[in-house]
């Protein structure tokens, strides 16, 4: 995710173009800027896009093989 999640990180074009399927958002906890935005969140959610924040699950591993992916969280 652009920027931790900010408010003008993301935008629609950008989801669109590129279609992704899971959104990994590193953000610190309770931190100052309010980081991910409620906006980028509602985004992600009405995209059915799984979201991932390492505020809440701590490091999120991705391994890929350059065909296939998995996540470690």
């Amino acid at each position: 995710m652009p920027h931790h999640g900010s408010k003008n990180g993301l935008t629609q074009e950008l989801l669109e173009r590129s279609k992704p399927e899971v959104a990994v958002i590193s953000v610190g906890r309770n931190n100052r800027y309010g980081h991910p935005h409620e906006e980028v969140l509602k985004m992600l959610s009405d995209e059915n896009i799984k979201t991932l924040r390492t505020d809440e699950l701590g490091d999120v591993e991705i391994e890929t093989d350059g065909d296939t992916y998995s996540i470690k969280q």
